[in-house]
């Protein structure tokens, strides 16, 4: 584990570089190897196959194994023409093919709408499916629940794509337009219409998507190539998305506000100026050009509403409350467009509601306010500490939760149901922690959900049956992160495929040990 920054490194706040702050995925690489027909590529992916076949993150996450694994296929099939380690690449093929094949196969319609609208899953897996069965590759069928949402969000895709410029959200999977009818035209349309010398939806493959199949001239398709050429991460590979700027600062100064790392003042100065960069009426994206979400935006209110900035924070609220919330189904969506609910989007939301009360008061807006907040808590009581689909595992939907409820009504029915469900997560956290004093939802605990379950522990103390038992389990937790090793991170966050914002977990580790060290000094 890297030592605590010290206290000039707040000033680099806005020093981020747009690369190499988030892991890179075979996915991406893979169809930036295909549109350059760069056979050097070769070796970093068949490096990157698992034992079993597949290729994505360390974690054998269904979705984001089959998606990438697919994509990765296809460019191998269209590169193996180079001859760069025949036989092996002849093997990985092989291999892949075999997983798929069996994923496939074992797939059922749970796991079908579970995955369903997470970054374009559900459009993009059928998409290259089909190119792959194309190439002669023999692919069992599309589960049904799968392929039914690929039409559905196919026949609904939003209308900006057929007239000028789409907008951030389209762009991202526009690699998806290969299963569509029109989808030719469509491409050569959009690849005119983007700037070159920006990513497409600021996403390698959606950027290379258009450079392989956008029919573009050739001095368009070499600022195309040099966009992604400045991309590249300095493992070789591609990240998800890239610039990540906003959302990387956002969750950075989240957490350590929330360990009191840092001087407050220069902390809210650096936030001011990310603000300055965003329309606070359309909300808070990854980026200040991509579509906002409820996520990013919640965690922007948190620290207006720390930091004072009342104004900031009215007009966040509204954006919450007039971009993101459902009235009809009680609960806010990460994005407008969005078919399905998160629990950590509306934990962030609610905490950041609440948070913000003091400044909303004299808003004309307040009541529907505070009645929507309302509405999202009850929503997570009813599925808190479920797995979010923007994040693998429990122990991050547990935190969010956490920080959203901890504090609930002082009587009546609902405080009940709250007062239970602090108990209920508490002793959850407590009997799932692993001998090594960590916890984790795979083979090992690892540094990240040992964060997210000592900070969850550490805000639910107060409530605790037997407050003694909380002591030691602090000090092991504390030990396990002190002798953790980075290099052993799991990508744990859903985009694409998994990914690691590599920033926000070491900022994670750091809040949950610098909390850790001083609950200790004030109780032992």
């Amino acid at each position: 584990m890297s030592s605590p920054r010290s206290r000039s490194d707040f000033s680099r706040y806005g020093e981020l570089q747009s690369r190499d702050l988030v892991t890179s995925a075979p996915y991406e690489t893979a169809a930036v190897a295909m549109a350059l027909d760069d056979a050097k590529f070769v070796d970093w992916l068949l490096e990157r196959q698992h034992r079993d076949g597949s290729w994505g993150g360390g974690l054998a996450f269904a979705t984001d194994r089959l998606m990438q694994t697919l994509m990765v296929l296809r460019a191998l099939l269209a590169l193996s023409r180079h001859g760069v380690n025949p036989s092996k690449t002849e093997d990985a093929l092989a291999r892949g093919i075999r997983y798929s094949v069996d994923a496939l196969k074992r797939w059922n319609d749970r796991e079908a709408l579970l995955a369903c609208d997470v970054a374009g899953f559900e459009m993009l897996v059928p998409a290259h499916w089909i190119a792959l069965c194309g190439k002669g590759v023999n692919l069992p069928p599309l589960p049904p629940e799968l392929e039914a949402r690929w039409r559905q969000k196919m026949s609904s895709w939003p209308r900006a794509l057929f007239s000028g410029r789409p907008p951030s959200h389209v762009l991202y999977i526009i690699d998806a337009l290969e299963a569509w009818p029109d989808g030719e035209r469509l491409t050569r349309d959009v690849a005119h219409a983007v700037d070159p010398e920006q990513l497409a939806g600021f996403s390698p493959s959606a950027t290379a998507y258009l450079l392989r199949c956008g029919n573009v001239d050739e001095n368009r398709a070499a600022r195309f190539r040099l966009t992604l050429h400045n991309a590249r991460n300095q493992d070789g590979g591609y990240a998800s998305t890239v610039p990540m700027g906003s959302f990387i600062l956002l969750w950075r100064m989240y957490f350590d506000v929330l360990a009191g790392l840092g001087q407050e003042d220069e902390i809210g100065r650096a936030f001011d100026n990310l603000m300055a960069c965003h329309e606070l009426a359309a909300g808070i994206g990854c980026n200040p050009s991509f579509e906002p979400d409820g996520d990013d935006t919640a965690v922007a209110l948190v620290l207006a509403a720390r930091f004072r900035r009342a104004e900031m924070a009215r007009r966040l609220a509204r954006s919450l409350l007039d971009r993101f919330y459902d009235a009809k189904k009680g609960f806010f969506r990460t994005y407008p467009f969005e078919l399905t609910g998160s629990i950590t989007t509306n934990a962030h939301i609610v905490e950041a509601l609440r948070t913000a009360s003091p400044f909303l008061a004299g808003d004309p807006a307040a009541a529907d306010i505070a009645n929507a907040c309302r509405r999202a808590a009850s929503y997570l009581l009813e599925g808190a500490s479920i797995r979010d689909k923007w994040h693998v595992s429990i122990y991050y939907s547990i935190l969010a939760c956490v920080q959203a409820l901890q504090e609930g009504p002082d009587a009546g029915e609902a405080a009940s149901a709250w007062a239970e469900w602090r108990r209920r997560t508490l002793r959850q956290i407590l009997a799932n922690r692993r001998p090594d004093g960590g916890w984790g939802i795979h083979d090992e605990a690892t540094g990240e959900e040992t964060s997210y379950a000592l900070l969850s522990l550490l805000a639910l103390a107060p409530w605790a049956e037997q407050p003694e038992q909380i002591i030691p389990v602090v000090t092991h937790a504390i030990s396990f992160l002190r002798s953790w090793n980075d290099n052993a991170s799991l990508e744990l966050w859903i985009g694409k495929g998994l990914y690691q914002p590599i920033e926000i977990v070491g900022t994670v580790i750091e809040a949950a040990q610098v909390l850790g060290e001083r609950y200790l000094k004030q109780h032992q």
